[in-house]
């Protein structure tokens, strides 16, 4: 398996220019956001961002859309479809590599959120196997959804704001070893 390793983007500076600056109205940074998409389309960090800014305004719909095409464009960054698979890997080491692992770990949970277990573990297999040594929590997420446990049950009780809590990684340490 090769390593994939994205292009540097320079509207990744701009993104993060972005994200530094304090705006007045929320509608002016979606704007700025919407702009950023436009330059580079396969930057996905844009669409990450407007992804949970409508989770948090409750617009669900608007949430999907974005998550969605993040996705669609992560998945033909790799060359992946439905019929050939993870061909590559896509470490987290490679900083150019981030955007797109952030938008797989965000489907990932959002598969796992609508209890589309085999989905979720597909896409939370290939980034753990990718990133093995990183401690990025890929392999707690897997392990959460191997055991099909519902995603806010998981979170409720195995992580304080998302990090392993004590409970979470004695589960965790009794489970890997188990198999």
């Amino acid at each position: 398996m090769t390593n994939y390793i994205d292009t540097e983007r320079p509207v990744h500076q701009k993104y993060e220019a972005l994200m530094a600056k304090e705006y007045n109205k929320m509608e002016d940074f979606k704007s700025d956001l919407q702009e950023l998409i436009v330059e580079d389309p396969d930057y996905l960090d844009s669409y990450n961002t407007l992804y949970s800014l409508a989770l948090s305004e409750e617009d669900y719909l608007g949430a999907e859309i974005m998550l969605n095409r993040a996705y669609d464009k992560a998945l033909r960054l790799l060359d992946v479809d439905d019929h050939s698979g993870w061909s590559q890997k896509l470490q987290w080491k490679d900083a150019t590599n981030r955007h797109i692992i952030r938008t797989l770990l965000n489907k990932s949970l959002d598969f796992w959120m609508g209890d589309q277990f085999a989905e979720a573990k597909d896409v939370l297999a290939f980034l753990n196997a990718s990133n093995p040594k990183e401690g990025l929590g890929f392999d707690f997420y897997l392990l959460g959804v191997s055991h099909k446990k519902s995603y806010m049950d998981f979170i409720n009780d195995f992580t304080d704001n998302g990090v392993p809590n004590e409970e979470g990684k004695a589960w965790f340490d009794r489970n890997t070893k188990a198999s």
